[in-house]
This record gives C-alpha cells, sequence and structure tokens, in this order.
C-alpha cells in the first residue's frame, strides 16, 4: 500500500514537472507573440501618423489651389 502511495507520488511529482515547463514554454511563447505585436503596433502607429501629416499636407495644398 505504502509502495503504491509512494509511485503514485512519484507519477504526479512527474506530472506537475512536465506541467510547469510546459507552462514556461508557454508563457515564453506568449511573451515573444506579445513583443511581436507591440512592435508590430508601434511601426503601423508611426505609420498611421505619417498618412495624417500627408493627409494634413494635401488638404493645404487643395486650399491653397481652391484660393
Amino acid at each position: 500500500m505504502l509502495s503504491d502511495c509512494g509511485s503514485e507520488i512519484e507519477r504526479s511529482t512527474r506530472g506537475l514537472a512536465d506541467s510547469r515547463e510546459a507552462l514556461k514554454q508557454a508563457e515564453a511563447a506568449l511573451k515573444s507573440t506579445e513583443a511581436a505585436r507591440a512592435a508590430e503596433l508601434s511601426q503601423l502607429e508611426v505609420r498611421v501618423s505619417d498618412l495624417e501629416r500627408d493627409l494634413g499636407k494635401s488638404a493645404s495644398a487643395l486650399f491653397k489651389l481652391k484660393k
């Protein structure tokens, strides 16, 4: 009976260690994905800012032509 409990504890301990390792890998993948998305978002924000600036210049040029 005690040996059965010991074996079950060993299996549970291995399972817990495996789960912890899988969690670490998942967290690392999530952090990597978050970093990539943050960089992508930053690039998009810069691009939108550039487009807004260009749009403002175009609108200004059109107003000058109308006058």
